[in-house]
């Protein structure tokens, strides 16, 4: 699992995970819309965890629509 994300790549999932603006993923996150502003414009380096998180979340949303009316859950634990 890549641990490393550019400011590049960060937008790129956002806008591919469905999230339209910074503040969306903020609450997501649990961080500041301004953090992730910072990442975003390359103020600051994207933390590891941030890129484990958006796989995560990638792989529980895969599973609502495999899945219909099941809750997902999410097991991405240092694969």
């Amino acid at each position: 699992m890549k641990t490393t994300m550019t400011a590049e790549e960060l937008k790129a999932k956002r806008l591919a995970l469905g999230f339209r603006s910074r503040n969306a993923l903020a609450k997501a996150l649990g961080v500041s819309k301004y953090a992730v502003e910072h990442w975003e414009y390359g103020r600051r380096a994207v933390p590891g965890w941030v890129p484990r998180f958006l796989q995560c979340l990638e792989h529980s949303q895969l599973y609502r629509i495999q899945f219909p009316g099941h809750k997902s859950i999410l097991r991405c634990q240092g694969e």
